[in-house]
């Protein structure tokens, strides 16, 4: 999940670490695990989500797009210092705890 990305995005190594890392994020959030701090990772789709736990990307870079649409999330969103480099969507998410980002 640390691993950082190649530049060349049409590369195999590039493709080959976009997998694992999805791979990861699924097994992670089938957990019940939504501690992404520190990550670097290429979008993160997490519109299906139903937590009482927080979700965190403290210090974390989304290399694409981060989907939260109709996720349930009875802690914190916590967004602080992350770079998400495409869009981040939140339409009829419901979060019970804090929305950190920064100021």
């Amino acid at each position: 999940m640390h691993l950082d990305f190649p530049k060349d995005e049409t590369g195999k190594e590039f493709q080959k670490i976009k997998e694992l890392k999805e791979k990861e994020i699924k097994e992670k959030l089938k957990k019940g695990d939504f501690d992404f701090e520190g990550t670097t990772l290429f979008e993160i789709n997490a519109t299906w989500v139903e937590t009482k736990n927080s979700l965190n990307f403290n210090a974390s870079q989304i290399r694409t797009d981060a989907q939260f649409d109709e996720a349930k999330v009875g802690g914190s969103v916590i967004l602080k210092n992350v770079l998400i480099e495409g869009k981040a969507w939140f339409e009829d998410a419901k979060i019970t705890g804090d929305f950190v980002e920064n100021e």
